[in-house]
């Protein structure tokens, strides 16, 4: 069986003391308290991320293309290109 990956999270000490009393009052690891906290903070805020990955999404799918307009410049990204010899 492979063995899973672990990662650190650094938490001030305040937030370490109320992780680790918790996990004390419902007999369960510091771990499985984070992780339920993380779902539920990710349950809590979804459509708020979802939103932001939209959008994130978007830029990302704009930027692929050299021909739409930047907003602030109004200068496609071929034009800047062509300006300032390279595209960014």
């Amino acid at each position: 069986m492979a063995g899973k990956i672990t990662r650190l999270v650094r938490v001030d000490l305040e937030t370490d003391r109320l992780i680790a009393d918790t996990a004390r009052l419902q007999r369960r690891f510091k771990k499985d308290v984070v992780a339920s906290a993380i779902g539920a903070y990710v349950e809590a805020h979804r459509e708020e991320l979802d939103l932001a990955l939209d959008h994130t999404a978007h830029r990302i799918d704009a930027a692929a293309d050299p021909h739409e307009r930047d907003p602030r410049t109004g200068l496609t990204r071929a034009e800047r290109a062509e300006l300032f010899g390279r595209l960014d």
